[in-house]
């Protein structure tokens, strides 16, 4: 996963203006570092000392990569009037490869089910397929992006995928 990609000298700046209260040899490791975190416009570089927090960020262009997990989960849903059944593979907030055994045709919007692995967690949404190609074994590899799903489904997607 990408969180950032850019030229050296753009991350010196806000990185020498937080580094200076971290020590080499903290008791506590984590201490020793600086902690990133991304947003859509932009990243967040936090140290601390436990005494003193000093924060700055750095405007980024663009959103960066989705955090995805590879798990393998049964799919059901719809295209149309045609019931549609396969296996979930790359799972992000913002979709999932599906396997199917016949292709779906790329801009169907499917109305699609799952339960996130090892857990009781369904997710209903509905996604657009941006994909379709022939993969092995003559099943269908299908890119669905999610177009409609609850705030609380896709946190649960990002939890998921992060934890």
């Amino acid at each position: 996963m990408n969180l950032l990609k850019t030229k050296r000298e753009a991350l010196l700046e806000p990185l020498q203006a937080v580094a200076g209260i971290i020590e080499r040899r903290h008791t506590l490791p984590i201490l020793s570092n600086v902690l990133l975190s991304r947003t859509d416009t932009h990243i967040d570089f936090v140290a601390t000392d436990i005494e003193i927090e000093i924060t700055t960020s750095m405007a980024v262009d663009g959103p960066g990569e989705a955090k995805r997990i590879t798990v393998v989960f049964n799919v059901t849903g719809k295209d149309a009037s045609r019931q549609v059944v396969g296996q979930g593979k790359d799972l992000s907030e913002k979709g999932l490869l599906l396997v199917a055994p016949a292709p779906i045709t790329i801009g169907a919007v499917l109305q699609i089910e799952f339960f996130l692995p090892g857990t009781r967690s369904q997710i209903k949404a509905r996604g657009k397929v941006v994909r379709s190609a022939k993969g092995d074994e003559g099943v269908h590899e299908v890119g669905v992006q999610f177009i409609d799903l609850s705030p609380d489904d896709r946190a649960l997607i990002l939890d998921y995928v992060t934890s």
